[in-house]
């Protein structure tokens, strides 16, 4: 069980184009929210002969959530601290105002809500191994099962207005009871085996079948004819709400299956000192969706067929000692619903938009790392670096309306992302007296991040870049002796960021 009362203030500096300048919001939230929580597992394990194995593992959840909160927001298009002492103190326009302040403010909402969502789901794995013979020929065979349901409704109530010069130029309000009921399932069976090529030289086959279903039946009312609010936030609707208050155009309806086929191949060798891993996974997948939004409907079938190379080598020449590189390429395929031209205006400040046009992204991730142990002298020495980049990767386009004060959001495929990560650290007992134990910690990243910046619902998006790199160092010294254990440490930390669109945010903290 879980109650939790959260009293949140937030001030956010929006960076918009060079011309454009910068944006402010602040914010005000009270929430409360309850949830409960039962599970259950089982693990069992069964060897019926020396030969055979069968491992099983399940899980059971139920779990019940009420929540509510109430949510203050207003945009500014200068800094709202140079007009009060506390911007957070006024963004309640229906209480006494400021007249600096709101000369300068773009929007302001206020917005409450209330949702109660209840959830079932459980998981089943399973896996019998059967050795063939004593030279590592094997077979496996592996299934596994999912299931959950949920259901949950919430109330809003939301009203926007936008200010010019100081006054309202326009108020929007909407006010809606949403029903989600949603289930998925997910079943896969797997099948591996082994077989020896030479003295502890193997190559490994294995295919994997997966379903999964999931169906989400959205159901938005619209309430802004309802005389009596209060009875609606007791849930006390009317018997005939649904069939005269049901929105067509905000209720949705989803329905996915998805065909995954997982066929791959390992080389292994295993010598005294040295291991090698190296394969191919061959992915063909197929993804259905039925999808219904207001008078948008449609039904589209996606095929992909993605190729993910991997490889892992240890080298370990002593028991406390050992080098081990990895590398594995991955697709990550954008969601069906990303892909759909539509929009949802739910929240008219932070609208989204659906892009036809998305790619499947591609990543690389590459580590190396070592570390060795001199028991004598109990010194231990530990080091890493790590990079990955990624092509085709999902950003989105946020769209800044500057006569709202409001953001439109569409995902769409950037290429440019990558960081590197280093570190290397010793420890080690002082050589007379090994009481006394000193170490080091040396660390260093560097980010390459690009994104998406743009004004206007009509202007082309300029392509942005920021860079970090960071340098980190933490020393620390212990003393330790059978009933008593300190230490001493302390740390630098070194950040040298870079904003190309906007070099006047570039800072050195």
């Amino acid at each position: 069980y879980r109650d939790n009362d959260v009293l949140r203030y937030g001030q956010v500096e929006n960076t918009l184009p060079i011309g454009v300048g910068k944006n402010y919001e602040n914010s005000w939230q009270k929430s409360l929210s309850t949830n409960q929580n039962f599970n259950g597992h089982l693990r069992l394990e069964w060897r019926p002969d020396t030969l055979t194995t069968f491992f099983m593992r399940g899980n059971v959840s139920w779990g019940d959530s009420e929540s509510g909160s109430n949510t203050l927001k207003a945009t500014f298009d200068e800094d709202p601290y140079l007009a009060v002492l506390d911007p957070n103190d006024y963004l309640d326009f229906d209480a006494a105002g400021n007249l600096a302040l709101d000369s300068i403010r773009k929007n302001a909402s206020k917005n409450g809500s209330l949702s109660e969502s209840n959830s079932l789901s459980a998981n089943m794995n399973a896996q019998l191994t059967r050795k063939l013979n004593d030279r590592g020929r094997n077979i496996t065979l592996r299934v596994n099962g999912s299931y959950g349901d949920n259901e949950s409704e919430r109330y809003s109530d939301n009203i926007t207005r936008y200010y010019g010069d100081g006054i309202i130029t326009r108020e929007d309000t909407i006010r809606r009871y949403i029903t989600t009921p949603t289930n998925n399932y997910d079943a896969s069976v797997q099948l591996s085996y082994s077989e020896p090529l030479a003295d502890r030289v193997y190559l490994q086959f294995s295919y994997r079948f997966q379903y999964g279903y999931s169906e989400s039946d959205n159901s938005t009312y619209d309430l802004m004819n309802a005389s009596d609010r209060k009875n609606f936030v007791l849930g006390l609707l009317p018997v005939d709400f649904s069939n005269s208050w049901l929105d067509p155009d905000q209720s949705k309806y989803a329905e996915y299956k998805k065909y995954n086929h997982d066929a791959r191949m390992t080389f292994r060798v295993n010598r005294d000192t040295w291991r090698l891993s190296a394969g191919m996974a061959f992915r063909p997948q197929k993804t259905t969706l039925s999808y219904k939004k207001g008078e948008y409907a449609v039904d589209t079938t996606r095929s992909v067929f993605n190729i993910s190379p991997e490889i892992d080598f240890r080298y370990q020449p002593q028991k406390q000692t050992q080098l081990r590189f990895s590398y594995r390429g991955r697709t990550s395929d954008p969601s069906m619903e990303n892909l759909l031209p539509i929009t949802d205006d739910s929240d008219p400040l932070n609208i989204r938009t659906g892009n036809s046009g998305l790619k499947p992204s591609f990543s690389h991730n590459m580590n190396l790392h070592f570390n060795t142990f001199n028991m004598d002298a109990q010194r231990g020495i530990f080091s890493a670096l790590n990079g990955s980049f990624t092509q085709n990767a999902i950003s989105n386009i946020r769209k800044y309306n500057e006569k709202t004060g409001g953001w439109r959001t569409m995902p769409e495929n950037i290429n440019g992302n990558w960081n590197v990560f280093g570190m290397f650290g010793v420890n080690t007992a002082f050589k007379n007296n090994k009481k006394f134990n000193i170490g080091s910690f040396t660390n260093a990243s560097y980010k390459n991040n690009v994104s998406y910046m743009t004004t206007g619902e009509m202007k082309d998006a300029q392509k942005n870049t920021t860079t970090e790199l960071q340098l980190g160092e933490r020393l620390n010294g212990t003393y330790r002796n059978d009933w008593l254990e300190v230490g001493l440490n302390g740390s630098l930390n070194y950040t040298f960021e870079k904003d190309k669109l906007n070099p006047q945010n570039n800072q050195e903290p």
